[in-house]
């Protein structure tokens, strides 16, 4: 407990003084349910203090990855012993690459492919071959590790080429070949095998290239220009030919299919017309010579014309349209003169409808003549053969100029799709000449960079570097890894331990009810802790918020009982009753826990007369025992406890007793068993006037405290308060120092201030 804690309280009474007590009954549960969740603690400042709680979870979960890591590091790694070797390339004279600009793109082309050249097949296969080589461990992929006997060992020529670094450093005239090797010393021979075998290849290399003959090369280079001109133009005449512009050769043929295809559709709707018209003039005709046979006259074309005129709706519309718009004509003459501009305008509407009325007949007309049948009805029946006939015709002169125009579009397919064929095919050809015409130049500017900067190869004898062992730092990686993995653990198991820790492991309407805390002593007895500074000045600290508390809620008998046992309890309550004393006030402490009797023992009253003797009396009888300190009395627990005497706190004896309590007395402190563990606790919460609940750091458990929350609503009891036996800050006990070290305090003594 601070400085500013123990001098000023009146801020922290006042404060609790709002807050007020809690109960009873229903007014319990709502403000005082804990989180269900007991698992998940409430969100709390981490202090190093705090996490070393969990230090053997620290500990184990350090140890455990550390030695993890540090077995699978130095089992799998091993050091790396490397070797290097490098591969002159340069002119004879010094000058010659000097400011030559055309020089110096084809020296650095030389360099890159003398540079593949050192992984080629022939040289790998070269050193691979070699005695030398196939007695190395790294040829045999011999095991060094546990590892490494599980794991299958990739091909050698596989691993030849994973091994093998061949680099060509920017602006130098040189090319560095490096191996890296787990088994010691065998990196330079594989570099200088390598470097062998490099040499002997481009002196091969170099003797074949000068029996080649440069003219031929040249002479093949311009026939292949010759030709890639050539096929060049064709392509141009191609594209012309095609119209492509910018588009490409099978664009082109869609266009000429989707046109085919139009042509060959229009060519079959003509056709299936044809047929249906077809067999229009066979019925017609039958229709004809059944009405000939009749002795019927034969149909008057302009009758049949003014009869369909007449079956057409819209006709008839029109023609009394216009016999109105001349009856109004007519009308308008006979009451104006012929110049009144009314009399004009009926003339425009009567021109207006005449020329309706014959653009109308015409399309009827058309569509009689076309042989599309009766305008309105389609009957076909009144259809003139001979019309039919001349639409058949016509019909037939349409079928042969589209099937002409049919040949022609099929003709322009096939001539396109030959086209893009062949233009494909002459593009391929230019394609694969221009590969091989390219790499004929290159052949030529090698010979041309040799004759013109006159380079020389030579070789160095590999260097072999010291080993590179990563497993140091890699095993100092891994113990810090180790590090935060068991702070991580104990971070977890801080945030989500379910023990009550400091009171901000409760939540906060418990925390509200906090009257205040008490330093947590180990190894003490009581006496020691009765006479110790600290605690005398915490508990004086607690009387003050503990009487204001009475004050408001007008109470004079309190229960104090805890979630379990070993809490700090009946030593609280024997120094807050001395403290009360020693104020002035009429104290009685009751020791309820009649089974374990921790208040009696502790005052040395243990074998007299006392509460379940009261109890049990057959006439009422109330027995208190003074103790050394003025103004403090005691009721023991009196004789053994038995099984059954849990009912004696339920019979009418107990009420007596404590109406006899609360006449005598200005305040009553019952100590009673855990409130889980004992009946006679709960019916004591029901009697009291309030219960203080008393929580120990790291002995409760936040599940605990719900359901003693839950037990005293349920019974009826209220909740004064809560006592926090700890630290009620994440820092410990810190900022007790003020008092000076009580190390001396309690160094003879066993036992913790506990029941």
């Amino acid at each position: 407990m601070s400085e500013s804690e123990v001098h000023d309280t009146t801020q922290p009474v006042r404060a609790l003084a709002k807050a007020g007590p809690i109960g009873p009954a229903g007014a319990l549960a709502a403000p005082l349910i804990i989180d269900a969740d007991a698992g998940a603690a409430p969100s709390t400042p981490v202090s190093l203090a705090m996490l070393w709680r969990f230090k053997w979870t620290i500990a184990g979960t350090f140890m455990l990855c550390a030695a993890a890591g540090l077995g699978l590091i130095w089992t799998a790694i091993r050091p790396a012993y490397s070797a290097s070797g490098v591969i002159h390339i340069k002119p004879v004279r010094d000058d010659l690459l000097s400011g030559r600009q055309d020089v110096m793109p084809m020296y650095e082309s030389f360099r890159q492919t003398q540079a593949s050249f050192v992984t080629n097949a022939e040289v790998r296969n070269g050193v691979l071959e070699d005695s030398a080589v196939k007695g190395l461990s790294w040829f045999a992929a011999r095991p060094l590790t546990f590892w490494d006997r599980l794991i299958s060992a990739d091909p050698v020529e596989q691993r030849f080429d994973d091994d093998v670094n061949v680099i060509v450093p920017p602006g130098k005239q040189l090319i560095e070949v490096s191996i890296s090797t787990p088994w010691p010393g065998e990196a330079a021979v594989l570099v200088n095998k390598i470097l062998e075998n490099y040499k002997r290849n481009y002196e091969d290399r170099q003797s074949a290239e000068d029996n080649t003959d440069v003219r031929a090369l040249e002479r093949a280079a311009a026939d292949l220009k010759r030709r890639i001109e050539a096929r060049a133009d064709e392509i141009k005449v191609v594209r012309k030919d095609l119209n492509l512009g910018a588009g490409s050769p099978a664009e082109v043929v869609v266009k000429r299919q989707v046109a085919l295809d139009e042509r060959r559709a229009e060519l079959w709707t003509l056709r299936k017309e044809i047929a249906l018209d077809e067999k229009r003039l066979e019925r017609a005709k039958a229709q004809h010579a059944a009405s000939t046979d009749a002795g019927d006259a034969a149909p008057d074309p302009a009758a049949a014309e003014k009869a369909a005129f007449e079956r057409n709706a819209e006709w008839r519309g029109l023609r009394r349209e216009l016999q109105t718009a001349r009856d109004n004509l007519a009308a308008g003459l006979r009451r104006w003169d012929e110049g009144h501009y009314k009399i004009q305008s009926l003339k425009n509407e009567v021109t207006r409808v005449e020329q309706q009325v014959a653009a109308l007949e015409t399309d009827l007309r058309d569509r009689l003549t076309n042989g599309r049948g009766d305008p309105d009805t389609g009957d076909f029946a009144l259809t003139d053969p001979r019309v039919i006939e001349l639409r058949l015709s016509r019909l037939r002169d349409e079928e042969a100029v589209l099937a002409g125009l049919l040949d022609e579009e099929e003709a322009r397919y096939e001539n396109a799709s030959r086209l893009a064929s062949r233009l494909v095919e002459v593009e391929r050809e230019v394609e694969a000449d221009t590969h091989e015409l390219d790499n004929l130049e290159k052949q030529l500017n090698i010979r041309e960079m040799r004759r013109a900067t006159e380079v020389t190869v030579a070789m160095s004898t590999a260097v072999a570097k010291p080993p590179v062992d990563k497993r140091v730092k890699l095993s100092a990686a891994a113990l810090f890894g180790a590090l935060i993995a068991g702070l991580g653990a104990g971070f977890v198991r801080l945030r989500f331990s379910a023990t009550v820790t400091s009171m901000r492991d409760v939540s906060r309407p418990l925390q509200q009810t906090l009257i205040g805390s008490v330093p947590l002593r180990r190894g003490v007895s009581a006496e020691v802790l009765t006479n110790c500074p600290i605690q005398t000045e915490s508990v004086r600290v607690l009387r003050t918020a503990f009487l204001n508390r009475l004050k408001q809620a007008g109470c004079s008998v309190v229960q104090f009982t805890s979630v379990g046992p070993r809490t700090g309890k009946s030593t609280l309550v024997g120094m807050l009753g001395r403290s009360l004393a020693a104020a002035g006030k009429r104290v009685l402490l009751v020791d309820g826990d009649v089974r374990r009797g921790s208040l009696t023992a502790a005052f040395r009253a243990a074998g007299t007369a006392g509460l379940l003797d009261d109890l049990s009396a057959p006439s009422p009888t109330v027995t208190v025992h003074s103790t050394d300190t003025p103004n403090l009395s005691l009721v023991p627990v009196g004789r053994i406890a038995k099984p059954e005497d849990a009912e004696l706190f339920a019979n009418g004896a107990f009420g007596r007793l404590l109406e006899a309590w609360k006449k005598a007395y200005d305040v009553v402190l019952v100590d009673s068993a855990p409130l889980l563990m004992a009946s006679e606790s709960v019916m004591l919460a029901q009697r009291v006037d309030g219960t203080i609940m008393v929580i120990r750091e790291q002995h409760c458990r936040r599940h605990g405290l719900t359901e003693v929350i839950e037990l005293l609503d349920s019974a009826g009891g209220t909740l004064l308060g809560t006592v926090f036996v700890g630290s009620t800050t994440p820092s410990g006990y810190a900022s007790y120092n003020y008092y000076g070290s009580y190390a001396q305090y309690g160094r003879s003594a066993s036992t913790d201030a506990t029941d």
